[in-house]
């Protein structure tokens, strides 16, 4: 499994998490591409703090993205860009997906030495 990790080690709680889990599907024309820009896009965003992304040799990933507050998420969603990526994803990108949002209480970060 890949990972990318933008994490900070003093993110004040409380934040937010939007988890994008995914199940690749058959037509993955432009995915890639449309990933990458996304992944360059939301970095832009105020309220974006980063984010965590892995996918499985069987197509199945989670994107977690860390955000300041709710309304971060929803100007996200709302972007225009980004709603056409999701119509894509419905319309064969993905077999099957799940969105949860989660406010962050407590976080606890380590890094070795």
């Amino acid at each position: 499994m890949d990972s990318i990790i933008h994490q900070h080690p003093n993110w004040e709680t409380p934040y937010f998490a939007s988890i994008f889990t995914t199940q690749l599907g058959k037509n993955l024309d432009g995915y890639d591409e449309t990933s990458d820009r996304m992944a360059e896009l939301v970095e832009k965003y105020d309220g974006f703090m980063g984010m965590h992304s892995a996918r499985d040799e069987n197509g199945y990933g989670i994107t977690v993205c860390y955000w300041k507050s709710e309304d971060s998420i929803n100007a996200w969603r709302n972007d225009l860009e980004h709603q056409t990526a999701q119509a894509k994803g419905k319309t064969g990108w993905y077999s099957e997906y799940t969105i949860q949002i989660a406010e962050v209480k407590r976080s606890t970060f380590f890094k070795a030495v």
